[in-house]
């Protein structure tokens, strides 16, 4: 069973922390995914005035992939920028139909 207290405890104290660089983000979603089985983990910046995300580190099955920006809006992350964590274990697209970037993942 995941610990979700502890990986959110973690991700707090390295969020604090400015001194971290790019390897250390990358090796962060690369962590997550394998801790979480995830195909997909990012590390991204939330812009409150145009409710997007800006990547910075993105996991896809255990590779580093170029950062991306998209929109927030019937997405997934949408709940995430409420302060919330949330974990979708399967079905995810069928629960966010618009999120046309999920339905291609």
């Amino acid at each position: 069973m995941i610990n979700v207290d502890l990986i959110k405890t973690g991700l707090t104290l390295l969020s604090d922390d400015t001194s971290l660089g790019q390897a250390c983000y990358e090796n962060i979603v690369k962590t997550l995914s394998t801790l979480l089985d995830a195909e997909f983990a990012f590390i991204g910046l939330f812009n409150k005035e145009q409710h997007d995300i800006e990547t910075i580190a993105v996991c896809e099955n255990g590779k580093i992939i170029p950062n991306i920006k998209y929109d927030l809006h019937g997405t997934p992350c949408e709940n995430v920028v409420s302060n919330e964590m949330c974990f979708y274990g399967e079905g995810v697209d069928k629960l966010f139909p618009t999120d046309l970037m999920l339905g291609e993942m």
